[in-house]
């Protein structure tokens, strides 16, 4: 059983029988999207906010099991009593 679709498949099988050339402009797209990567991941940004630690464990473990963004609550951890 394949997990790519009909027209992945098609792609795929065009780029294993040489049909495909490479695009004049590669390495502008190539920049352009690594820059479009790193801005997704770029953590710019801090929350600051207030959890019972039953919220905060609902969260986790919601995080956890979520299979799109597995890191995004699991990194939450309790502040420290001096911050």
């Amino acid at each position: 059983m394949s997990r790519l679709g009909k027209e992945e498949q098609e792609i795929l099988e065009a780029f294993e029988a040489g049909k495909l050339e490479r695009s004049p402009d590669r390495a502008d797209l190539q920049k352009r999207h690594q820059d479009y990567a790193e801005a997704m991941f770029r953590k710019d940004a801090r929350i600051n906010i207030r959890l019972s630690s039953r919220d905060l464990r609902g969260l986790q473990k919601n995080g956890t099991q979520c299979s799109r963004t597995p890191h995004l609550f699991s990194a939450l951890r309790p502040a420290s009593a001096s911050g």
